[in-house]
């Protein structure tokens, strides 16, 4: 765990420290330059390379701000301000303000003491909140850790599921335990309908089918519990029954939604490049139209 924080935390420190030379590389250029300038030693090159950097970062923020202020995620004009000055200078203002005091402090020049504390100062309150962050999304994503289940190695007690399809196909199975860490067991399996999984309570499954023409997506939101050396047999199966949900949205536009479902009502979802087959039955059960349905 450690190794996988520290990791995080050495990938946090890169992106700031390349995000700083980005936000503030320009800044030794402009003071190197105007001091040559001052000196009498001329500082062009240096004062030019900094302009050049000032207007291409701004160019690029102005693009940026644009893009974003287009997105309806973000409406508001002073989020936007927040985003562009106060969390870049949160994140890197410091390391400039460090520098520069060290140099005076090296110097004997007034102000270098104070401005080298508020960078430390800065740096370290800093760090610490990267590091309660990381450590607390590392926690979170620990909670909805998906782990790959081998029936051989695992060594607690085990059950079986038995589901209502049969035919041939690539076959991944999740089940969800009411209890956490894991979040979810995640079960493959090839051209069969029953699979080994760890006895316990669920809150649902899904249950994904690769074939040559496409993937199906088998959705069981029911609670179930298997207990040891159990077959616990999911309910539904074909038939597949499809159906249209229109609704009225203004004078002259309908909403439609396409459903899919199996016999029991479990959702299913299909996805791929052949078409599926259907019949259309009358209340009293007489077919009225037979061939491959049509969507999009």
């Amino acid at each position: 765990m450690w190794s996988v924080l520290f990791l995080q935390f050495a990938v946090v420190l890169l992106f700031v420290g390349i995000f700083s030379v980005c936000a503030y590389g320009w800044l030794p250029f402009l003071i190197y330059g105007v001091a040559r300038r001052r000196r009498g030693e001329g500082g062009k090159w240096q004062l030019a390379v900094a302009g050049v950097w000032v207007v291409w970062l701004a160019a690029f923020m102005l693009w940026s701000f644009l893009q974003m202020r287009l997105s309806p995620h973000i409406p508001s004009p002073f989020i936007l301000l927040l985003l562009y000055l106060l969390l870049p200078f949160l994140l890197s203002a410091w390391i400039p303000l460090l520098i520069w005091g060290i140099a005076r402090r090296r110097r004997k020049k007034k102000g270098g003491v104070w401005m080298t504390a508020v960078g430390g100062v800065w740096c370290l309150l800093l760090v610490s909140f990267m590091t309660y962050g990381i450590v607390k999304v590392s926690r979170i994503n620990a909670n909805f850790a998906w782990q790959r289940f081998d029936p051989g190695a695992y060594t607690g007690a085990v059950a079986a599921v038995e589901f209502p399809y049969t035919g041939e196909g690539n076959i991944n199975l999740s089940v969800f335990p009411v209890e956490s860490p894991p979040f979810a067991w995640s079960v493959h399996a090839v051209d069969t309908n029953r699979m080994v999984i760890p006895a316990g309570e669920y809150e649902r499954a899904t249950l994904r089918v690769q074939l040559k023409g496409g993937l199906f997506d088998f959705r069981f939101d029911t609670p179930f519990t298997v207990a040891q050396d159990e077959v616990f047999t999911f309910s539904g199966g074909f038939p597949l029954v499809a159906s249209i949900d229109v609704e009225k949205q203004g004078d002259d536009r309908l909403s439609l939604e396409f459903s899919l479902i199996d016999s029991a009502g479990n959702e299913v979802m299909y996805r791929g490049r052949g078409e599926i087959g259907f019949e259309a039955l009358s209340p009293d059960g007489v077919q009225v139209w037979r061939g491959d349905f049509e969507w999009g």
